[in-house]
């Protein structure tokens, strides 16, 4: 009786490479489902956050924020130098807007 002789290594490289191409195609597969699953919340959260962008800015501001910034324009011109330098107009706004958001967020159920 003859006696065959095979060299297995090519077959076993084959199968090897073959596992590895599967194992690449799930993984690859697996990251595009996670893409597509995560799209969703992401575009959801960004129509949410851009509907409170637009509803926070179509509120109108207090007068007393108006009134304030229109005195600092009558303030006397050395005064008028020092308050510009120290960029005190843009501070009082920023005051006045975080008293507002501050209120706004206490008035929030889960967070304030």
């Amino acid at each position: 009786m003859a006696a065959f002789n095979f060299d297995l290594q090519p077959a076993i490289e084959a199968v090897k490479n073959l596992g590895k191409a599967i194992a690449k195609f799930f993984a690859d597969y697996f990251d595009f489902l996670k893409d597509v699953l995560l799209y969703v919340p992401q575009k959801i959260f960004s129509f949410i956050v851009d509907g409170l962008i637009l509803i926070i800015g179509s509120i109108p501001a207090p007068p007393g924020i108006t009134q304030a910034l229109s005195a600092l324009g009558t303030l006397a011109p050395h005064i008028g130098y020092l308050s510009n330098l120290f960029a005190l107009p843009q501070g009082i706004t920023l005051i006045f807007s975080a008293y507002a958001i501050r209120f706004l967020i206490r008035r929030i159920p889960v967070i304030g």
